[in-house]
C-alpha cells in the first residue's frame, strides 16, 4: 500500500468523523510523517549495513597489508668495509653483548678490547680482542652480528679438536722458531676467529689449554 491509498482509507476511519477540522487536520499530518518514516527506514537501513561493509572491507584490506609487510621476507643488512669504525672497548661490554661466548682474562697476559660498528646503521658488528703474554700472541675477534659476513680463508689442512662446550677448527703453520694458529669456533649465530703465534713453539696442547682459558661457552 503506497501514501495515497493509505491516506484515503484514513479518510473514511469514524474517529476522524468526530474531530474538527483543524483536529483531522493535524492527525493526518501525523499520519502522514509515520507513514513516510516507515517507509524510508529499510533505505536507511540498507546504506547503513554498506556504509559498515565498506568501513569493515577498508580494515580489513588494511590488516591484510599490514601483515604482508610485517612478515614478509627481508633481504639481510648488508655491510662495507669502508663503512666499519673501531673504538675502544672492555671486556665487560663484550660478555655483555655476546650471547654465545664469555672471555676471561688469564694471568701474564694483557688485553686489549676494542668493538667495531657499522657508521650508517649502528649497528655492532663484532669484538676484537689483542692479547700477548710470554709464550702467546693473539687476535681474536668475535663476530656478534650474524648478518656481518667476516672475511676469513682457510690456508691450510683444518682440523677438528672438541673442547668444553664447543669445537675448535683450525690449522698450524710452522717456521723454526714460532708457530701459529688460526681456528675459529662457532655456536649459533655467533663466530669467533682466532690466530695464535706461539714463540718459542710449545705444541697443540699448550694451544688448546689456552683457547679453553680465555673462550668459554655460555
Amino acid at each position: 500500500m503506497d501514501l495515497k491509498e493509505y491516506m484515503q482509507q484514513k479518510a473514511d476511519d469514524p474517529f476522524l468523523s468526530d474531530l474538527s477540522e483543524e483536529q483531522k487536520e493535524y492527525c493526518r499530518e501525523v499520519e502522514a510523517s509515520y507513514v513516510e518514516v516507515r517507509a524510508a527506514k529499510p533505505v536507511m537501513d540498507k546504506r547503513k549495513f554498506w556504509a559498515f561493509f565498506s568501513g569493515a572491507a577498508a580494515v580489513l584490506v588494511a590488516a591484510v597489508i599490514t601483515i604482508a609487510v610485517i612478515f614478509a621476507p627481508r633481504k639481510p643488512l648488508m655491510y662495507f668495509d669502508d663503512k666499519i669504525v673501531s673504538e675502544h672497548s672492555t671486556i665487560e661490554a663484550l660478555n655483555n653483548d655476546s650471547k654465545q661466548f664469555k672471555v676471561n682474562l688469564i694471568e701474564y697476559t694483557t688485553f686489549d678490547f676494542s668493538m667495531s660498528y657499522d657508521s650508517d646503521s649502528g649497528d655492532k658488528l663484532y669484538y676484537e680482542i689483542n692479547s700477548e703474554g710470554f709464550f702467546e700472541k693473539s687476535i681474536i675477534k668475535i663476530v656478534i652480528n650474524k648478518n656481518y659476513n667476516y672475511s676469513f680463508k682457510e690456508l691450510g689442512e683444518t682440523v677438528a679438536k672438541p673442547l668444553n662446550g664447543y669445537t675448535l677448527n683450525y690449522y698450524v703453520e710452522e717456521s723454526f722458531d714460532s708457530t701459529q694458529y688460526t681456528g675459529w669456533i662457532k655456536l649459533k649465530t655467533e663466530t669467533v676467529y682466532i690466530t695464535c703465534t706461539q714463540k718459542p713453539s710449545r705444541g697443540n696442547e699448550a694451544f688448546f689449554t689456552y683457547v679453553q682459558s680465555v673462550i668459554q661457552a655460555k
